[in-house]
């Protein structure tokens, strides 16, 4: 059996709470054996969990893009990515919020318009995905039409699981 160690860096996880079931609900159908960790998004910065512990490997960590600070968290999670190639990382980032006036750095302004809407895929180390936490984790675009996304977590878990059963 795979193990996942799932991680949600994100400052202010009692706003995404919802997300929580619909996260259990696709790891559990997922056929992985998993940990779930909530985690600061400091920890991209670091690459250390609150215990002081490093992130485990081949982790996924779900990261809030956090457009209220100038979307630092975008080039923290790539520097640490150049660093931990193990790791996967999925950036939620916001398209309402994508113009040059909400970002600190300029390259990350490029980055994330190449990514935002190809669709996270674990063949990434860094992926984007544009959809809110619940809607992400859930499979539906729940503001708005309630009609299923393509680009969702239990997809996403699918082809990752795949690629690691491919490793020797």
């Amino acid at each position: 059996m795979i193990n996942l160690t799932f991680i949600i860096a994100h400052d202010k996880t009692h706003l995404i709470a919802s997300a929580f079931d619909f996260l259990e609900e696709v790891l559990q159908e997922s056929g992985l054996q998993y940990n779930v960790r909530k985690e600061q998004e400091e920890m991209v910065q670091t690459g250390l969990m609150s215990d002081g512990n490093p992130i485990p490997q081949n982790s996924i960590v779900y990261v809030h893009g956090n457009y209220g600070d100038n979307y630092k968290n975008i080039g923290r999670t790539r520097t640490l990515a150049s660093q931990r190639p193990d790791l996967r990382f999925i950036l939620y980032i916001n398209p309402k919020y994508t113009n040059s006036d909400f970002f600190a750095n300029r390259d990350d302004i490029g980055f994330v318009r190449e990514k935002l809407f190809s669709g996270p895929s674990p063949k990434e180390i860094v992926s984007i995905s544009p959809h809110y936490p619940v809607s992400f984790f859930g499979g539906r675009a729940f503001k708005g039409s309630m009609k299923p996304i393509d680009d969702h977590l239990e997809n996403y878990l699918k082809e990752w699981k795949q690629l690691r059963e491919a490793q020797p």
